[in-house]
């Protein structure tokens, strides 16, 4: 993916980078993501990535 490459190329260059993608219980809804039975354990899901996603930036201070 060109997005890939152009991160790459700025963590080549020096810029700390956090690549913000679905977490490991993302696979647990990702096959049916219209099913509204889903919908609270989908909403779980992001929450729990965006925590993560924040402590990986918090950390780039």
């Amino acid at each position: 993916m060109a997005e890939d490459a152009e991160l790459d190329e700025l963590e080549r260059q020096g810029l700390r980078i956090v690549r913000i993608t679905d977490g490991p219980d993302f696979t647990d809804v990702a096959g049916e993501l219209l099913d509204q039975r889903l919908r609270p354990r989908a909403a779980q899901i992001g929450l729990d990535d965006g925590r993560r996603a924040a402590q990986q930036v918090a950390a780039l201070r």
